[in-house]
């Protein structure tokens, strides 16, 4: 049997298509990194930090925890005080007798090296508790990662007031060369198991999208 070969025309046709149909590495890349245009303000600004912060995704909780992954957390009425952004809900890890490791997971967003640090408002909900916070990222291998950023023990028998944390690193803490310049990030927030009834309150998660001040 016979088999022709295709013409010149029909070999451009074929690479045409097959160049549509599979996006380039670096557009695809792209899209999942895109965190859109989101609003930048002084969140801060009058606790003495005079940089630009913007919400990270549901970093209200006044959607609920849309996208956040939830074990042992869990979004309450009751907006953190401070009115850094104003609303009605946060979010409770951790409390009551014999509580479970709790753990509160972002949806992914992208940083650069623009965007070296985040914050949040936290309470401590009574007794002593731990809190502690890391950024999980992905690697250029597609292995995921996790970096711990910051730790923080509660020793009041009463609970605490809302009060904003400490600057906690971001793509300080990564390997952003190695990681190719931009990654793919969620913030992870955990206590852990309980006998005395700890636990935290936390709300209005905000990254800071400049490295230069």
């Amino acid at each position: 049997m016979i088999v022709s070969k295709p013409s010149k025309g029909l070999k451009v046709a074929i690479t045409l298509m097959a160049t549509l149909a599979v996006p380039t590495t670096a557009a695809a890349a792209d899209r999942p990194c895109d965190n859109g245009q989101p609003k930048v303000w002084q969140a801060f600004a009058a606790f003495g930090d005079p940089a630009d912060y913007w919400l990270a995704p549901g970093g209200d909780f006044e959607s609920g925890a849309s996208g956040w992954s939830l074990s042992g957390a869990r979004v309450i009425r009751g907006n953190e005080t401070l009115n850094v952004l104003r609303g009605r809900y946060s979010l409770a890890l951790g409390g009551g007798l014999l509580s479970a490791r709790s753990t509160a997971v972002t949806p992914p967003f992208c940083v650069t090296s623009e965007h070296p640090t985040f914050r949040y408002v936290l309470k401590a909900n009574g007794l002593v508790g731990a809190l502690s916070t890391f950024v999980r990222y992905t690697a250029a291998d597609g292995s995921t990662h996790e970096e711990q950023v910051w730790s923080r023990t509660a020793t009041t028998l009463l609970p605490g007031q809302w009060k904003p944390s400490d600057l906690q690193p971001l793509a300080t803490r990564l390997p952003m060369e190695r990681i190719g310049g931009v990654a793919r990030v969620r913030l992870v927030f955990r206590t852990p198991v309980s006998l005395n009834g700890a636990g935290y309150l936390i709300d209005n998660v905000l990254v800071d999208p400049y490295r230069v001040r």
